[in-house]
């Protein structure tokens, strides 16, 4: 008789599939370890009724981090400002197919996330656009033409004044004027005046008041040195009804000052002042009264309270003055104005009077005018 097939026993069976299923299960949670890796699993049973031993074969694959992409960098507005510096992705290391533990697989995806983050972008601190109207406006500033420098101020016009000149000064004598004026064409009035021409040693002092109705309307004060060259005034002050106007000679510095606050003019040679450059006249004409003929002229620089200018004294013929003092004869030297509001300036010179001025007239530019006659001659007190 055949003997009866053998029967695998029903415990072994059970026991079997408990294990198919235990070692899915591991399988399973290495995948989710390894982060998904795709396996390969190839599950081996036996053919034969018997039970043969399971065979478990594990594939690991390279896990190749992905690259983020870099967006590009859009250019820059106008103006044009630096190019951001941008910084290269790091190429992530190449993993070499290996058995990898639990362990260096966690590793491994930490080294894989890091490297991503490296090759993102550094962002860069955004540099402000200047608007374009802007940056139009300053290039129209740029690209226009500078204009030309302003031309150099005028020289004023230099006076020549003689190197050498003899001159004469007067002693120390008080001159008293009867006169007359006129203003606003028809409003005619007397007036009165005093000349004090008061030299000591290298010093002098000179002094002119001219009064009308009674009352002071102007007075004229010079003071400064006596050289060889002539008056050099330091201060001369010009005082109306009001307050009193100087000028300063500040021969230092080379310059005339004005109290008025007007510009400082260059000082020249032989300048000066109002009333200094009548006592200047006396002295160059008895210096030398030959030399001083009809048709000449005696030029120097003048100020008064506001500005300097060149003064040019024409010298004009000797005439007989009815004077309230007596009939004098005089030698006339007129200045004729030189700029806006300049006074016409005329003087008699008197060789008797040690060419001292016994005629002075002062015309304004609007025709108002003071006559100032010589009366008589007295020493100061």
């Amino acid at each position: 008789m055949p003997a009866p097939p053998t029967r695998t026993p029903p415990g072994t069976k059970a026991t079997l599939r408990k294990l198919i299923v235990l070692t899915a299960i591991v399988v399973m949670a290495h995948a989710l370890v390894l982060g998904g890796m795709p396996t390969g699993v190839s599950l081996l049973t036996a053919s034969a009724p018997d039970a043969q031993p399971l065979s478990l074969s594990v594939v690991p694959r390279p896990i190749v981090p992905k690259q983020t992409p870099v967006d590009p960098v859009p250019p820059p507005r106008r103006p044009p400002v630096k190019a951001k510096k941008i910084v290269a992705p790091v190429e992530a290391p190449k993993v070499a197919p290996q058995s990898p533990t639990a362990a260096e697989a966690l590793a491994s995806s930490a080294q894989a996330q890091a490297t991503s983050e490296l090759a993102a972008p550094i962002a860069m601190p955004e540099v402000a656009a200047v608007p374009e109207a802007k940056v139009a406006t300053t290039e129209a500033v740029v690209s226009e033409p500078m204009p030309p420098p302003p031309p150099p101020p005028s020289e004023p016009p230099i006076a020549d004044v003689p190197r050498v000149q003899k001159l004469a000064y007067a002693p120390p004598v008080l001159l008293i004027y009867d006169g007359r004026g006129e203003e606003r064409g028809f409003i005619k009035y007397a007036a009165s005046g005093e000349l004090l021409w008061a030299p000591d040693g290298a010093r002098y002092n000179a002094h002119l008041e001219i009064s009308a109705w009674g009352f002071r309307v102007r007075t004229w004060s010079s003071k400064g040195d006596l050289t060889d060259g002539g008056l050099q005034p330091l201060r001369f002050g010009d005082k109306p009804r009001g307050a009193e106007l100087a000028t300063h000679f500040q021969r230092e510095k080379g310059i005339i000052s004005f109290s008025a606050n007007n510009p400082d003019v260059p000082l020249q040679t032989g300048a000066q002042d109002k009333l200094s450059a009548i006592l200047q006249l006396s002295a160059i004409v008895a210096g030398e009264p030959e030399r001083y003929a009809s048709g000449s002229a005696i030029a120097f620089q003048a100020a008064d309270a506001h500005r300097a200018e060149l003064w040019n004294f024409k010298i004009g013929a000797i005439e007989a003055l009815d004077l309230p003092g007596g009939i004098v004869s005089a030698l006339k030297l007129s200045k004729e104005p030189t700029v806006e509001y300049d006074q016409r300036i005329e003087v008699w010179l008197a060789p008797d009077l040690r060419y001292m001025p016994v005629r002075i007239r002062i015309t304004e530019a609007n025709g108002a005018f003071a006559d100032l006659l010589w009366r008589k001659t007295q020493k100061p007190e």
